[in-house]
């Protein structure tokens, strides 16, 4: 995962997406939410979670939506995503990176 002044971009192995910083609407620790199932990519009702671990969540909602690629990672179907959780070892610097000089 990268940030850089006008997009995140997510990447693993077969699956990329890119995100503008000006489609987030808010980026939040997720303490609460604990993912079930094995680390990897997975899109379900327009969440998209990105995860190696269950540690370090963030949760980023996205307007207006992205759309995946059709790769084996979203089963070669085209998936809107509202929002994006991803595991973190520093979710701290990815929050204040995301924030930068503005207020989201």
């Amino acid at each position: 995962m990268a940030v850089d002044s006008d997009e995140i971009r997510v990447w693993m192995p077969g699956f990329e997406l890119a995100i503008p910083r000006s489609s987030v609407r808010s980026v939040t620790r997720s303490e609460s939410r604990r993912p079930r199932g094995a680390a990897g990519v997975h899109v379900r009702r327009g969440q998209l979670l990105v995860n190696g671990s269950a540690d370090g969540l963030v949760e980023v909602t996205i307007e207006p939506p992205r759309y995946t690629d059709r790769t084996l990672s979203t089963s070669f179907v085209k998936e809107r995503v509202d929002s994006l959780i991803v595991g973190l070892v520093d979710p701290g610097g990815f929050i204040a990176a995301l924030e930068g000089d503005r207020h989201i």
